[in-house]
């Protein structure tokens, strides 16, 4: 289990990193598996406006949920923040699992691949239920200059 931990740790270093590259808009272009990324939808700068209908907030999102749940569809940096937390989550979903006697009246006893995906769950919900409501506040308090 712990293998698999650490392997989930390494790839969220390596998402951090694309992140990072992208908020410092320093690709030029990006391929992998044959699917070729264009330097707007990779770079911070340009790929946010991906969110929106003609790249404005005011014209509403391009598609549902596109500013919210599905916002890693929208650009790399979000893609990548998405990965970033995704294996972190997973990471501490399966440690959980190494300290299940602290939290059993949570577990299944005969169903360890259900606990660990229902601490997942709760991770994922939790992360970003916490980022949406405090991202809101802040936002209302301290709204973009124009």
């Amino acid at each position: 289990m712990w293998i698999l931990i650490i392997i989930f740790l390494f790839l969220s270093g390596v998402s951090k990193a694309f992140m990072d590259t992208s908020s410092e808009d320093r690709f030029e272009s990006f391929s992998f598996l044959k699917i070729k990324f264009s330097k707007k939808w990779l770079n911070k700068s340009t790929g946010w406006k991906f969110k929106w209908k003609l790249g404005e907030k005011a014209n509403g999102e391009a598609f549902p949920l596109s500013s919210t749940a599905l916002v890693f569809l929208t650009d790399g940096w979000h893609l990548f923040q998405f990965f970033f937390l995704t294996f972190i989550e997973l990471a501490i979903a399966f440690s959980t699992y190494n300290t299940q006697h602290y939290f059993e009246f949570l577990w299944d006893k005969e169903d360890i691949l259900l606990n660990i995906a229902t601490a997942y769950v709760v991770c994922k919900i939790l992360i970003s239920g916490v980022f949406q409501l405090f991202y809101s506040l802040l936002e209302v308090k301290f709204p973009k200059n124009k």
